[in-house]
């Protein structure tokens, strides 16, 4: 059943429900068809003005969730654009300081190699006199 919202849409739609009545009894004049027909179609046209109505709030939310998103869009894209020059950045020091390390490791190589030498050194001339093997320790 119709709920009109105003005192003018009840009349209405009495009006509409009598003159239904008396034509479905066939007891209606072509003045009488032609008002109900009348009614009717200001009935139905209320609706599509609600369903319009309706129809624009949800255009104007939707539109405003759409600028909202597009706003996060880009939003994500600059924190994205951060986050990946941030990666960059660490990437590029984890480059460095995988360098330096593998250096140090090297060094440290480099210098097991010359204690070892050194010490196979002191033990090939342990059985020489130390003036012989460092004549300026000798002095």
């Amino acid at each position: 059943m119709f709920v009109a919202k105003d005192q003018q849409q009840k009349i209405c739609f009495a009006l509409f429900q009598v003159i239904l009545i008396q034509y479905k009894r066939r007891s209606v004049s072509i003045f009488e068809e032609l008002l109900l027909l009348t009614i009717f179609l200001f009935i139905q046209l209320d609706a599509l003005k609600r369903t319009v109505d309706r129809t624009n709030q949800d255009l104007e939310s939707t539109r405003t969730q759409v600028s909202q998103l597009k706003k996060d869009i880009i939003d994500k894209q600059g924190r994205l654009r951060e986050m990946v020059e941030i990666r960059e950045t660490l990437n590029e020091k984890l480059k460095v300081a995988t360098e330096a390390q593998l250096s140090a490791e090297e060094l440290a190589t480099r210098m097991d190699e010359l204690m070892e030498a050194e010490e196979k050194r002191q033990k090939v001339c342990s059985h020489f006199p130390s003036y012989i093997v460092h004549p300026l320790i000798a002095e």
